[in-house]
């Protein structure tokens, strides 16, 4: 009998003839009861700051987000116009829009990196993979850290032989690897 109020789901039986058993068991099930209320309360707590967590990349990455468009835009306005009239001095500040519109692409990559982390940690991140020409991947790459490298009195130089390849990876992502690991 007592092993079938066990199979039924009892945590403890205390038989008639040892009630001395009873305030320890009660007792026990109290104890089980008050842990596992904690455990649920701390599971909640835990759901809770993470969707709030969530919540609040989503409103900094959509607030940054509005600015920075308006930065590139600009910058891109700025760099078509030098280029349609001959007579403006490009010089400099074709080289300094073209910073700020390089820094403005970072910035929108270090957006994406926040967001990319909340889709890791709820497991929906997806891979965008598109085929295109590796040689060109690595001299795009090479111009945008080449005058950091330069700034910092770094030695970075390109060399593309044997690179000449079409591939199909999430250039993006690659791109945010090798930036973390030349940072």
């Amino acid at each position: 009998a007592t092993v079938d109020i066990l199979k039924a789901g009892a945590n403890d039986v205390v038989i008639k003839s040892n009630l001395a058993r009873l305030p320890i068991s009660i007792d026990k099930v109290l104890w089980e009861r008050k842990i596992l209320e904690r455990e649920s309360e701390a599971q909640k707590e835990k759901e809770a700051a993470v969707k709030a967590r969530e919540e609040m990349l989503a409103i900094v990455s959509h607030d940054l987000r509005n600015p920075l468009a308006a930065i590139q835009l600009n910058a891109e306005a700025m760099i078509k116009s030098l280029n349609a009239d001959p007579d403006v001095p490009v010089g400099n500040m074709d080289n300094n829009i073209k910073a700020i519109l390089r820094t403005s692409r970072r910035m929108n990559g270090l957006i994406s990196d926040i967001l990319d982390k909340v889709r890791i940690d709820a497991g929906t991140l997806v891979l965008n993979k598109k085929k295109r020409n590796l040689k060109i991947f690595i001299q795009d790459f090479y111009q945008i850290f080449e005058p950091l490298a330069r700034e910092k009195d770094i030695k970075f130089s390109l060399e593309t032989e044997n690179v000449d390849h079409v591939v199909k990876i999430d250039f993006d992502r690659v791109f945010q690897i090798l930036s973390n690991l030349l940072g």
